[in-house]
């Protein structure tokens, strides 16, 4: 709810009007009475709050990085291409092997080794120098930890907590928290703090400290357990059904 009242602020009063209409019917669409309450019930909710902090930690890499890369080492526009290309080429396995990575390691400690690649991979960014920009090829190829894997958990673990009735509902929020509310909250603050202090750095460790709250909430949600809990209960309804 604050992340949904902070992103009206920086759209309304930094960008136009316009954005008014979407976050009206984000709020009536999403946020029904019931609707909200059995997400909460089956943890959606709580997992829309990690992706929000998330989101707007990726906004980081997406973005502040890229702004340095452009004002402070005045890299060419082939160069960010290419930072880009290698970012890009690293989902691609994780993708490919996810489903066999969560039937091996599990949603919850898929999202723990992603939030610390995160953490490492923000690191690093903070000790980016003068000199020393073509590391970040290296320090990109993270990327594919870092979100391919914590979007293929997340998006598994959401599908099959969510109410048979509300799963694209889910679907569609959890990626307007990620997508719209996180880079909202993300882009301007980050951004803001970067020009205040005149380095990158200090949005970095501000995004170590996010990841880090966010990593707190993941170990305390114990997703495969429920997630198990929630299977057996399915399986017990079919159960009645087939012998009534």
């Amino acid at each position: 709810f604050i992340y949904c009242l902070l992103t009206y602020v920086f759209y309304v009063f930094c960008i136009d009007h316009t954005c008014l209409l979407f976050i009206l019917l984000f709020f009536f669409f999403f946020f029904k009475q019931k609707t909200a309450y059995e997400m909460l019930r089956s943890l959606v909710g709580s997992e829309m709050c990690i992706r929000d902090r998330y989101g707007c930690a990726m906004t980081l890499c997406e973005h502040i990085m890229f702004l340095q890369l452009d004002r402070q080492f005045r890299v060419s526009k082939v160069f960010v291409g290419y930072v880009t290309i290698v970012g890009t080429a690293t989902e691609l396995p994780v993708f490919w092997f996810s489903q066999r990575l969560i039937q091996r390691f599990g949603h919850q400690r898929l999202l723990l080794f992603s939030h610390a690649m995160m953490i490492l991979r923000l690191l690093l960014l903070s000790q980016l120098g003068d000199g020393y920009q073509h590391t970040v090829f290296f320090i990109q190829a993270l990327h594919g930890f870092c979100f391919a894997l914590f979007w293929s958990a997340m998006v598994d673990a959401t599908f099959k907590l969510a109410p048979v009735h509300l799963k694209g509902t889910s679907q569609s929020l959890l990626s307007t928290a990620y997508y719209v509310v996180g880079p909202a909250v993300g882009s301007p603050g980050w951004g803001a703090l970067y020009q205040w202090t005149g380095r990158a750095a200090p949005a970095y460790f501000g995004g170590v400290m996010l990841v880090g709250a966010s990593m707190v909430g993941v170990s305390h949600l114990r997703l495969d357990h429920v997630i198990r809990e929630q299977s057996d209960g399915h399986d017990d309804d079919e159960i009645r059904l087939v012998n009534v």
